[in-house]
């Protein structure tokens, strides 16, 4: 007779079985999925590897190509304004990269930069102080915060054109002592040496955020009233900016033919268009427009 000791040591022997069993099982099996993941691991770190040499020969293409485009950009911009004097004018806000790159265009063409002129925001006049300081240095009769700013562009464009002139106030100077304006690199002559007949005037806009300095209020009433005094006049505006400049400039009938426009200007192209454009403007008294968007006749000018 069996004895229900046999049968408990039996039935203890079956699950001792059953677990070791499960236990091989699961071994094998995780084996089995360490192994596949190890080979997933491998395969991914060889993708990163190739795409990280990948992106390494491309910055080193592209590095070879920013090379290649500042040389070809020196070669041709070489002598091309030789002993020529130029005024920047720009506005607070404007790409600071653009003005960099324009201005350092200018110098390897031999051009030298007589100022930068840089009108702040204080000529938005979004508070009443600032309105009635700018009313009283232009002796304006009362009118819209709009009709003083354009007012202040036209102000500051004839004194450009005119230079400081050789009795009363200097406007240049006194729109910087009531900080509607700045002028960085000032002559040995100081600020009434900045313009005047000798000098050619390049305008600068642009930026990815919305202006700080209203360039239709502004910027475009100092255009015309430069080119009315008879100043060569060159505008540029960044290829991406989300505001307009040059097509304000290209729409207006009167001065489109006498000013030189480019709607790329912060590009090795654009910085191209800009003094080649303006050598032709100073030696022939034609204008042009150049760039990629509407209203451009070509990429650069003609030779």
């Amino acid at each position: 007779m069996i004895s229900f000791r046999y049968h408990l040591v039996s039935i203890v022997a079956v699950f001792f079985a059953l677990a070791i069993g499960l236990l091989m099982g699961t071994t094998v099996i995780n084996q089995g999925v360490i192994a596949r993941l190890n080979a997933e691991t491998d395969a991914a770190a060889d993708r990163s590897r190739n795409l990280r040499e990948a992106l390494d020969r491309t910055e080193e293409q592209l590095t070879d190509l920013r090379r290649f485009g500042d040389d070809v950009e020196a070669f041709f911009l070489d002598g091309q304004l030789l002993d020529r004097q130029i005024v920047l004018v720009t506005a607070q806000g404007v790409d600071a990269q653009q003005v960099g790159g324009v201005r350092a265009a200018l110098e390897r063409s031999g051009a030298d930069i007589t100022a930068v002129v840089i009108v702040s925001g204080r000529i938005a006049l979004t508070d009443a102080t600032a309105e009635e300081d700018l009313a009283e240095l232009l002796e304006a009769p009362a009118g819209t915060p709009e009709d003083l700013t354009a007012a202040a562009g036209e102000a500051l464009g004839a004194r450009l054109a005119a230079g400081a002139g050789a009795l009363g106030a200097d406007l240049l100077q006194e729109l910087v002592d009531s900080q509607f304006v700045t002028v960085e690199g000032t002559p040995e002559g100081g600020i009434v040496a900045v313009g005047g007949s000798d000098q050619a005037i390049v305008v600068l806009s642009g930026d990815d955020q919305d202006p700080v300095v209203d360039a239709e209020a502004f910027l475009v009433p100092l255009v015309r009233a430069t080119v009315a005094g008879g100043e060569p006049v060159a505008a540029g505006e960044t290829e991406e900016t989300v505001y307009p400049f040059v097509p304000l400039l290209r729409a207006d009938g009167v001065l489109a033919d006498r000013i030189v426009t480019v709607d790329n200007a912060d590009t090795i192209p654009g910085r191209l268009a800009l003094v080649l454009g303006l050598r032709r403007l100073l030696e022939t008294g034609e204008g042009g427009h150049y760039g990629v968007k509407d209203g451009a006749l070509s990429l650069l000018p003609a030779r």
